[in-house]
């Protein structure tokens, strides 16, 4: 998962790679990346950091990054109510 309030990359237990990818906070005190769930977790403020501890993804570079791309399950889940008025030809009645 990529850009969370918390961190830039975050691993739940899973293979990943990284290399080649653009790593820019959010905030000064985004982790740069966290690997969960470790006791105690995994933490990397920066690139640098990451890179020495975990020798991996050493082409990854940090700032000026692209614009991700929109999140497209948020943007088809923001839609669904009008699509689904369109189906049934109406409004949706409100659940009780």
């Amino acid at each position: 998962m990529v850009n969370n309030r918390r961190t830039q990359l975050l691993v739940l237990e899973a293979e990943y790679r990284a290399d080649g990818n653009c790593f820019e906070k959010g905030s000064p005190t985004q982790l740069t990346a966290e690997f969960y769930p470790y006791l105690p977790s995994l933490q990397y403020r920066t690139l640098a950091e990451y890179q020495q501890a975990r020798r991996r993804d050493l082409s990854a570079r940090q700032g000026g990054c692209v614009p991700l791309p929109e999140k497209r399950l948020h943007a088809e889940s923001r839609s669904y109510a009008e699509r689904a008025r369109k189906v049934l030809g109406g409004p949706i009645p409100e659940q009780r």
